[in-house]
């Protein structure tokens, strides 16, 4: 069982830093459990697509899910730039659609977790409620770092959470 709670601490920690960034531009506690509900519904949902996959899909998948992470992380940093840069307070808004592709994104590693995650344990189920609470608890608490950051470092914040984003993005493309 440990070993399944440190993999969903490891899975959890890129929704961490991408929430550290959403959390220094979004003010309401109600969008922070959204988006965390959200990252943990897919934290659900991915591993088991693996697992249900397995092998079938891997040897047809052409899609690399870092560089896919990396380009959606460098999209977001430039939207997040571009707001901070108008100067205006808490223009800076996911929707839906772009809510779910973050999720998504910080989601995929996931699934390739699914596809190996039945040599490590019988007890899929169980894995899964634990990846989806690990993440929703990472996700939710990236939020309000970063806004406890934004009040404290002002628009330092704001620029830091860009920062991390173009370093993750740039991570996932390259590596």
């Amino acid at each position: 069982m440990s070993l399944i709670i440190s993999i969903a601490v490891a899975l959890s920690l890129d929704a961490f830093s991408v929430s550290l960034s959403l959390g220094t531009f979004e003010k309401k506690y109600k969008n922070y459990l959204k988006f965390a509900l959200t990252v943990g519904i897919f934290h659900f949902i991915m591993p088991f697509l693996g697992s249900f996959t397995n092998h079938l899909l891997l040897k047809n998948l052409v899609i690399n899910g870092n560089k896919l992470m990396g380009l959606i992380l460098l999209v977001l940093a430039i939207q997040m730039l571009i707001e901070l840069i108008k100067n205006k307070e808490e223009v800076f808004k996911l929707d839906f659609k772009e809510m779910l592709l973050l999720a998504l994104s910080v989601s995929l590693d996931s699934y390739f977790t699914g596809i190996g995650l039945k040599s490590i344990t019988n007890n899929l189920v169980l894995s899964f409620i634990i990846f989806l609470i690990v993440s929703s608890i990472f996700t939710f608490m990236g939020c309000v770092l970063g806004k406890f950051g934004k009040k404290y470092l002002g628009r330092y914040a704001n620029g830091l959470a860009i920062l991390l984003l173009l370093v993750l993005g740039v991570k996932y493309l390259l590596f």
